[in-house]
């Protein structure tokens, strides 16, 4: 569930252990509502975005969420439990951003762009000059890290163009980066601790 405000922006990442639970976006979106009414109470305005679904490989919720500030582990019956913890991070989420260019298309920052991940949307590198757009990397195809890395040099054009029906997956993708690099952090320490 993305949460964004002027003093706190971030994810509440929700998880299920049990049998025969499924994460609906009902429930996400009834669980974001009492978010935004539980933060209202403690004085902090913020508006939680539409939650959305994302898949991992399966890791130890509890021993990531523990490794994070603030975790709560609800009990729903003997066989689940939902846990929901709070990541804060340093960029605030990303909003849509009209393109000047095409009515119809959004500027994403390159930073957001994950080079680990395939992208589940076209990006597009804008040309002001000719005012066309050309497909950089085609949905299905990872962000290589030269490519990223040359792209974000360049300073005259660090951003990328998507189109706006694809804004959702764009987010999905950062929210998931961000995921799965927290896992990776969980699982190294735990390697480090075993060595």
């Amino acid at each position: 569930i993305p949460i964004d405000s002027q003093k706190i922006h971030g994810y509440f990442f929700v998880g299920r252990g049990g049998i025969g639970f499924h994460l609906g976006t009902v429930f996400l979106d009834t669980l974001a509502e009492s978010i935004e009414r539980e933060l209202a109470l403690q004085g902090i305005d913020v508006h939680c975005q539409k939650p959305f679904l994302v898949q991992t490989d399966k890791f130890h919720f509890q021993e990531w969420a523990e490794t994070v500030e603030n975790f709560t582990v609800f009990e729903q019956s003997e066989r689940e439990e939902i846990a929901l913890t709070f990541v804060p991070t340093k960029d605030r989420i990303p909003n849509l951003i009209d393109s000047n260019a095409n009515p119809d298309m959004a500027i994403v920052q390159i930073h957001h762009i994950s080079t680990e991940n395939p992208l589940d949307f076209n990006s597009y590198l804008h040309f002001k000059k000719n005012g066309k757009f050309f497909l950089y990397i085609k949905e299905g195809n990872k962000m290589l890290p030269r490519q990223k890395e040359k792209l974000q040099k360049r300073s005259k054009n660090t951003d990328l163009h998507i189109n706006k029906e694809d804004f959702e997956k764009f987010k999905k993708h950062v929210a998931t980066a961000i995921i799965q690099d927290l896992i990776k952090a969980i699982k190294s320490s735990k390697e480090k601790k075993s060595a």
